[in-house]
C-alpha cells in the first residue's frame, strides 16, 4: 500500500477503492500497448485516468500476485467494500486492497495504523530527535515534488493528483532551492540566447561582472 500510494500519488480513499477492472489496456496507432488505471471519484466527484509506468505497474503486478497466492486463486476474488465514510456498501468487485481476516478491503484507518507501524519500525527521526511519522498524504506531497523537481509540467502533475487548481500542488510540492536557482538560470540563458545569441549573453554577464567588482 505505501509503494502503491508513493508511485500513484491517490488519496488512500482512492486506493482502497481499486479494482482490477480499473487497470485499463490501451492500444496506439502504432500497435503498441499501453495501461492506464482509473481512479473513481472521490474528494472532488470526478474520475480520472493516470499512465499505469514501470514503478506502478510493477507495484499493482506484485499485489495482484500476493492477493492470488494468499486465496489460492488464478484470479483476484470478488469481495464485498463498506464504505465506512459514507455509510454506504460499495458493490461487490476484485478489489485490489483485501485485508487478510475477512474478504473485505482494510479501512482507511487500518491503513493509517500500519503505515504509522512502518514508520516507527524503521526509526526514522526528524531533524529534532524525535519520530518521523508518514502519514498517507505525506506520499502525495513525495509524488508530487519528485514529478515537479524531475520537470514535469505542472498543469500534467494537477491532473496526475486529481486537483481543482494548479495552487493546490505547489502548496503539497516542495521545490528544493538548489532546483529553484538552476531552472531560472536555465530561463534566462534561453531568454537571452533568443534575444541576443550566445555572444550578448557573455557580454552580459561580463559587463555584471564588472560592475560587482566596482
Amino acid at each position: 500500500m505505501l509503494e502503491l500510494l508513493v508511485q500513484s500519488g491517490l488519496r488512500i480513499e482512492e486506493a482502497s477503492d481499486l479494482t482490477t477492472l480499473d487497470i485499463l489496456r490501451r492500444k496506439m496507432p502504432d500497435g503498441s500497448l499501453y495501461y492506464l488505471l482509473h481512479v473513481k471519484p472521490s474528494k472532488f466527484d470526478r474520475a480520472r485516468v493516470i499512465p499505469i509506468g514501470d514503478g506502478l505497474g510493477r507495484v499493482i503486478a506484485e499485489i495482484i500476485r500476493h492477493v492470488k497466492r494468499f486465496h489460492g486463486t488464478d484470479h483476484v476474488p470478488v469481495c464485498d467494500h463498506w464504505n465506512l465514510a459514507q455509510k454506504v456498501p460499495r458493490p461487490p468487485a476484485p478489489y485490489l486492497i483485501q485485508a487478510i481476516r475477512h474478504p473485505s478491503p482494510p479501512g482507511l484507518q487500518t491503513i493509517r495504523s500500519r503505515i504509522r507501524a512502518i514508520s516507527v519500525a524503521a526509526g526514522a527521526r526528524q531533524s529534532d530527535g524525535s519520530p518521523l511519522i508518514l502519514l498517507p498524504h505525506d506520499c502525495r506531497r513525495v509524488f508530487a515534488s519528485e514529478h515537479l523537481n524531475n520537470n514535469t509540467p505542472v498543469h500534467v502533475i494537477q491532473a496526475l493528483l486529481g486537483h481543482a487548481s494548479i495552487n493546490t500542488v505547489m502548496i503539497y510540492a516542495k521545490l528544493y532551492p538548489s532546483q529553484l536557482i538552476e531552472e531560472y538560470r536555465k530561463t534566462v540563458r534561453g531568454l537571452y540566447n533568443a534575444h541576443y545569441g550566445a555572444d550578448g549573453l557573455k557580454n552580459t554577464h561580463r559587463r555584471g561582472m564588472d560592475i560587482v567588482r566596482r
